[in-house]
C-alpha cells in the first residue's frame, strides 16, 4: 500500500491537540487518518480505517510515558498505567 502526499491527492493533514491531562476525544472529534496530541498525558492518538481510536504509547494498560530522574521517581507514588523512564 502506498503512502499519499495530501497536497497532491486532495487529502488533508489534521493534527488536533489538548494540553489538559486526562481529556478525552469526543466520538466524532477525530476522523480516520487524523492525529491528536494529548501533550499533558504524553499520548499520540489516531482513528484507524475501522473507526477505532488507537494511540501511542501502547501496551497492557500503559497510557502515559514519563521521563524523570531516579530522585524524582523515588519521591512519587507510581501509577500502574504509567511507564517511567529513569534518565
Amino acid at each position: 500500500m502506498a503512502f499519499y502526499d495530501s497536497s497532491t491527492n486532495g487529502g488533508r493533514v489534521c493534527i488536533k491537540h489538548s494540553m489538559d491531562a486526562g481529556e478525552t476525544i469526543a466520538a466524532d472529534g477525530l476522523h480516520a487518518g487524523e492525529l491528536a496530541l494529548q501533550a499533558a498525558d504524553g499520548r499520540l492518538l489516531y482513528r484507524d480505517s475501522a473507526g477505532s481510536l488507537k494511540g501511542f504509547p501502547v501496551g497492557e494498560g500503559i497510557n502515559k510515558i514519563v521521563a524523570l530522574t531516579q530522585a524524582q521517581y523515588d519521591a512519587l507514588t507510581p501509577v500502574s498505567t504509567t511507564l517511567y523512564v529513569i534518565t
